[in-house]
């Protein structure tokens, strides 16, 4: 189903008439995010539970404005006779606002803050979560998310192009082995 909707997204960004795309995705395909480094405004992190069927811990984000550099996507579904195939997608740069992630893990090598805050509970009373750290900006490198859902008010993709191969692959030369 994911390689319908990315094959979707494909179809619409490389027409050259969509310079953005409203997108959202839930549930439980396996989706790896990587990016060469991304920069965001308005950021919020806290720990929570995953929405919808599954309660699972995740890590609940919202980044108001956001660019990532060197962006690849990978979903890979087993399909009755052919077997494993991966889609993925890769942009130059990816743009966008509102967007908002539960995510099953995060990783990078390098992060950067500025007018950065951390609010703690230790009681465990008030607040859903034991911490959020907020930060005017944020900036990251060799990123790899593992999302269980996201959605963007806006997004916008440069330099767009997608690949569907046999097989669990990640993208070439990507960041942290985004092998699945």
């Amino acid at each position: 189903m994911l390689t319908v909707v990315f094959g979707a997204a494909y179809a619409l960004l490389s027409t050259g008439s969509a310079s953005a795309l409203q997108f959202a995705f839930t549930g439980r395909v396996p989706v790896a995010i990587t990016a060469d480094q991304i920069h965001v405004t308005g950021l919020s992190i806290a720990p929570g539970l995953s929405s919808g069927e599954h309660s699972d811990t995740a890590l609940l984000s919202l980044f108001e404005d956001f660019q990532a550099d060197g962006v690849c996507v990978t979903s890979t579904v087993e399909l009755p006779v052919i077997g494993a195939t991966t889609a993925r997608l890769y942009a130059d740069t990816l743009s966008g606002s509102r967007f908002t992630i539960e995510a099953a893990s995060l990783t990078s090598s390098g992060v950067s803050l500025s007018a950065a805050s951390m609010k703690t509970d230790l009681t465990g009373r008030g607040q859903a979560s034991p911490f959020r750290l907020t930060a005017g900006s944020f900036t990251a490198s060799q990123v790899r998310v593992e999302p269980r859902t996201f959605a963007a008010a806006t997004l916008a993709a440069k330099g767009f192009h997608a690949d569907f191969v046999h097989g669990r692959q990640g993208c070439p030369s990507s960041p942290q082995g985004s092998e699945e």
